[in-house]
This record gives structure tokens, sequence and C-alpha cells, in this order.
């Protein structure tokens, strides 16, 4: 159920009961939201003001909690319309409420957050939170709370927490709720406080530190086989290993850039309405371990590129680690800059093969490559357009610094860098390279109208809205680009293995 709907139906008032009914206390970090919203303020802070560091790592150090949160509450705010709610939480504070429990929302987060929070879900009758005292964990807590049940006149509790500080709290509360997140804690907790309630588990899964990886994009690096197939080399294993290698350090180095993108974004990705579901802004993954997963993942990839492949293609990765990070960090919202640099992270893929490979790449193949890279980043942009051009601000609507007046211009050099594709492959077939390599080069022509023709429909689609926004998606779930591409695959084998005289 959305929250928002949650809000709605937490808000509706009921009479009390002869018997006034147990008041329920709710914890707030990882119980009722999935994520630590110290860690949230911290990694914001960061993300926004990176020069203050120093300050923040002093802050921690002094070993104040309290004051942490003070020093932080004062620089960041948080946007609670676009937490992750965990919604058995949820639904057990509108079954309290219905029954006219009184229903408090109790945390060591800092009131200014905290307050934001029961503001926004409208469901708490009042709040306990870290606000320039002590810091309102476990048995500060606790005694936070019975001086909350003196002032409503009651004398019993129930508390709904998540950890091992909220122990104290669950010895003395009259019924305990517990959301789990680790595979042992509930278990242990129950053999502690056998009348303890579960009310949801989500242990770690490696399924979600799988989709942080994004799988699906490491298919990108095939391009990195390109030179060795265009060299009619792939069945020398002695050439295949090190492509392959380069292949894994590519997307060791690609996930890891992905990683520290999404902690960067997780704010924007929770505004995003298919981006929110990513681990780390669906709080899946703990916001602080992204650091950690980005940097592993570089320096595996980097290090087993310099040390499997040596310092030239290892030069390469970090170039197309810094053009990848440059484009992330900002300059994906640059209009033109970011399909330039969106191309070039095509094309030094391929220039990444033949570096491993130890095959030289042509002029020819880096121009075809960039013009045809060029086409598929516009496109990439022009679809994220049309769909803006969707909404109800479309005039004043803009998307990475385009506006929806660019369509026409977007397409214009989208469909042009296409055609001066097929321009460059055209004479790349009169050069002396393809009469020296394959013994039937007139049959390559046909390669021509099978490019023009997977460029043309790529584009009738992205212009009627029907294609995903990201291009090699688009070709992954396309049978036709299967079809065409093999059938490209077929014409230059045969143009390399037989002699026709046409």
């Amino acid at each position: 159920m959305n929250p928002i709907l949650m809000t709605q139906q937490c808000s509706e008032r009921h009479q009390p009961a002869t018997k006034m009914p147990v008041p329920l206390f709710v914890d707030l970090d990882e119980t009722l939201i999935r994520v630590d919203l110290l860690v949230e303020s911290a990694s914001q802070l960061l993300c926004r003001k990176p020069w203050l560091v120093l300050p923040l790592a002093a802050q921690v150090l002094a070993g104040d909690r309290s004051r942490l949160k003070d020093w932080l509450a004062e620089r960041t705010m948080i946007d609670p319309t676009r937490l992750p709610y965990r919604q058995e939480v949820l639904d057990l504070i509108a079954k309290r409420r219905s029954a006219g429990a009184t229903v408090v929302l109790a945390t060591a987060s800092h009131r200014k957050h905290a307050e934001a929070i029961a503001a926004h879900l409208g469901c708490f009758d009042h709040v306990l939170a870290t606000n320039g005292g002590p810091n309102l964990k476990a048995a500060a807590k606790l005694a936070a709370i019975r001086k909350e049940l003196d002032r409503i006149g009651a004398d019993r509790f129930d508390y709904v927490g998540d950890c091992e500080a909220d122990l104290p709290i669950f010895q003395h509360a009259d019924q305990s709720f517990l959301f789990g997140h680790s595979h042992s804690w509930p278990a242990r907790c129950l053999a502690r406080l056998p009348e303890t309630r579960v009310i949801g588990n989500e242990p770690p899964d490696w399924r979600n530190y799988l989709r942080q990886l994004r799988p699906h994009q490491w298919s990108k690096n095939a391009l990195l086989l390109v030179p060795l197939f265009l060299a009619h080399k792939w069945l020398h294993p002695e050439l295949l290993m090190p492509v392959l290698l380069a292949i894994v350090c590519f997307c060791l180095a690609a996930s890891g850039v992905y990683a520290f993108n999404d902690f960067v974004d997780v704010e924007r990705d929770r505004r995003h309405p298919t981006k929110r579901f990513r681990p780390l802004a669906g709080g899946t993954i703990p916001l602080w371990q992204a650091p950690f997963i980005a940097a592993a993942l570089l320096m595996a990839g980097v290090g087993g590129a310099f040390w499997l492949l040596g310092p030239a293609f290892a030069l390469i990765l970090v170039g197309y680690v810094v053009i990848n990070g440059a484009y992330s960090g900002g300059l994906k919202r640059k209009p033109i800059i970011d399909v330039v640099l969106l191309t070039l992270m095509y094309v030094i893929r391929i220039l990444a093969g033949g570096v491993a490979a130890d095959l030289p790449v042509t002029d020819w193949l880096l121009s075809f490559g960039l013009f045809f890279f060029l086409s598929l980043a516009f496109g990439k942009r022009y679809q994220e357009l049309a769909e803006a051009k969707l909404g109800d601000d479309a005039q004043g609507q803009t998307i990475r610094g385009y506006q929806v007046g660019d369509l026409s211009l977007i397409e214009s050099a989208g469909i042009s860098s296409g055609l001066v594709a097929v321009l460059v492959l055209a004479l790349f077939l009169r050069s002396p390279d393809v009469t020296a390599l394959y013994h039937s080069p007139r049959l390559l022509w046909l390669l021509c109208p099978l490019i023009l023709y997977w460029l043309g429909r790529f584009w009738i689609v992205t212009i009627r809205g029907t294609m995903h926004d990201d291009p090699v998606i688009f070709a992954l779930k396309d049978r036709t680009s299967y079809v065409i591409g093999l059938f490209m695959a077929s014409i230059v084998l045969a143009a390399h293995a037989f002699t026709l005289s046409f």
C-alpha cells in the first residue's frame, strides 16, 4: 500500500473505548523506514558539500552522537515523502489507531527529521526524538517513554523496534513487535523474549547486491570483442583469453561506478518512477555500504587490468572510469556534452579490446563507432524528452538540460549521425584493407542496407515512444536485432571464407 494512502487511513479519528487502549511507541530508523537517518543525512551532506568531510570526521571522532545529529540537522533536510517505508509497520499503526490507541514516534534520530516524517504521515500523536539532550537510544529512550506515559496517564505500553539496542524497551513493554533485518537477530530475540511478535524480517539478500551491480549493463562490454572478430582471430585462444579478462575488468569497474553513482544520486533516484526501486534508493542495501562496494569493485577492476593485461590497458580503463565518473557526477545534465561522453564510453571499449588482444584498431572502425553510437546516444535522450512531453507541464519540462522543444534538433542530429556511420562503412569497403582481408569484399556491401534498416527501425520505434530508455536494453530484448546481427555475422564470415566473382 502506498504510504500516502496509508496516511489517509491512519489519520482517521475514532472515539476512544471505555478502557484506554495501550499506547504504541514506534521506532523510526530501520523499523518504520528501511534506512538510518544518521547515515542518510551524513551521506547527503558529503554529496552536496564534500569539503565538509573533515568537520564531519571531527564530529564523529568526538563520540557525542547527540551533538553529531544536531550538527547534521542544521545542514541537511530529509524529504519524508520519498523515504522507503515499511508497509507492515504502517499497517500495525493503522490497526492500533483504529482501536483508539495513542501512537508515539520514539526515535534516536533528530527531532527535526522525526517531526517532518510524523507530519507527512499524520498518524502520530506525539514525537520523542533526540534534540540537544541525550541520544534517545536504549535506556535513554525507555526513560523518555516512561515520562510520556506519565504525561498521557498510562502505565503500560507496546513497542515496535528492530535491533539489540531495543532490548531494554522490549523487556518493559506490555507487547513487543520486532521487525528484523538479519538472519539471526529475530531468533536470538525470541530466545530471550519469547512473547515478542515478529512482524517482518528483511535479512541481506545476495540478489539485491547482484542487482546493484547492474549485470544487464555488462552486455555493452561485448564491444571489446569487435577488433578480435573483425580481424578473424576469434579462434586464437592466446588472443581470446586476454579479451575475456579485459571484459571482466570492465564489468567490475563499471559496476563500481554504478554503485558510487547510485550513492550520490539516491535522493534523485527516489523521485524517479522506476529508479526508486534500486537497492540503495529502496533501502534493501544499507547506504553506508555503497562507497565500500564501489571502492572494492574499482580496485578489483583497475588492479586486475594492470596486473593481468599491462599498464596500457589499465590506463584506458582508468580513462573509461574517469569519463564515466564525470558523466555520472554531473555532466550527464549538460546538453550535447552528455551524448558525446556516452559515445566515448562505447568507442573506448572497442579501443580497449584492440589493446587487450594486441590488435590494431583502424581509424575506419573508430570513425564508424563514433557516429553509430552517437546516433544511439541521441536516441536515448530523445526517448527521455518524448516521455517528458507527455507530462502536464510540457513547455517548461527540462530533462538533463534539454527542453521538450529540442526534440526536433535531437531527432535530426541522431538520424544524421546514423547515416554518416553508414557512409563511413561504405567508404571503408573501397579501401585496400578490405581487399587484403576478404576474399569476396563486394559481399560486404550487404552490410550497408542491413545497418540502414536497423537504424531506421530504431528511430521509428524511438519516435513512436515504444523503445526502452536504453538502446542496449532495446537491442537485447528485440528479436529483429538478433536476426539482423546473425545476418551481418554470416555475411562477414562468408566474405572472408569464400571467393565469389560478381
